[in-house]
């Protein structure tokens, strides 16, 4: 496996909220506000067309719909695991209180590269060494699944995510049927963990991007930037079919 140094980590970094979001220009960093929505949105690194086709489809039905970002994606980078764990943090946080203040809304978490790994990590636990950013992160547990969390979260979304796993339930695009791991792939103890959410997880990968797939020199980093349309890669609209997920599974609601 050809390991991602801290130039190409970086690279990753910067690019995920600009790529993610064409055609149509990402918005800009969104605070919570005091509004309790009936789906709430958390974003971490991208996702923004996700994010629009996930609110018209609710919005259709009448339904509220909004999000905020967990990470500022224009502030400095930093380090690879330092931004992680600010993610990590901060997403938490972001869940506790808006799960206190508005508890009858439900919740999507939205994540691209790091940050779907960063929901990952919230959800399933993290930490360890991946051939990444060449850091490491301390071991932690993910959130209990019963609870107020647990109830109101109804899909976890993550693209082109850094610890992808091959022969999960919930993978798709064109990486599901390969046996193929991303760069910090999760220890069996962490999938284990994860999948205790494993039917509200959505994890769409591409099989040539080398962040979530292949890993290898045969990988194309364009397909790690092409989650967003119909494209080379793939002859699906990645952010409608995540669309059609969170549509099914607030169906209840609607």
């Amino acid at each position: 496996m050809v390991k991602l140094t801290n130039a190409v980590a970086a690279l990753i970094i910067g690019f995920t909220s600009v790529v993610i979001a064409a055609p149509a220009p990402a918005p800009v960093f969104k605070h919570p506000d005091s509004t309790c929505e009936d789906l709430h949105m958390l974003v971490a690194r991208g996702g923004y067309e996700a994010v629009r086709e996930i609110c018209k489809a609710v919005e259709a039905h009448g339904k509220s719909c909004g999000y905020e970002d967990i990470v500022d994606r224009d502030a400095d980078m930093g380090p690879y695991c330092a931004l992680l764990q600010e993610g990590i943090t901060n997403g938490k946080e972001a869940m506790r209180k808006y799960t206190e203040r508005c508890p009858n809304s439900k919740l999507v978490a939205v994540g691209y590269s790091m940050g779907a790994q960063m929901f990952g990590d919230i959800l399933g636990g993290g930490g360890g060494k991946g051939d990444i950013g060449e850091c490491s992160m301390p071991f932690t547990a993910g959130i209990p699944r019963d609870g107020l969390i647990g109830q109101n979260l109804i899909a976890a979304l993550g693209f082109g995510d850094v610890t992808y796993t091959s022969g999960q339930q919930y993978n798709h695009g064109s990486a599901a049927p390969l046996q193929t791991n991303a760069y910090w792939p999760r220890t069996p103890g962490q999938l284990a963990s994860l999948n205790r959410w494993s039917d509200i997880l959505f994890q769409y990968c591409h099989a040539e991007d080398p962040v979530c797939s292949t890993g290898k020199e045969r990988g194309n980093i364009d397909a790690h930037f092409a989650y967003n349309d119909v494209n080379g890669f793939g002859s699906q609209h990645v952010p409608t079919v995540a669309a059609q997920f969170v549509k099914f599974k607030m169906a209840p609601d609607f």
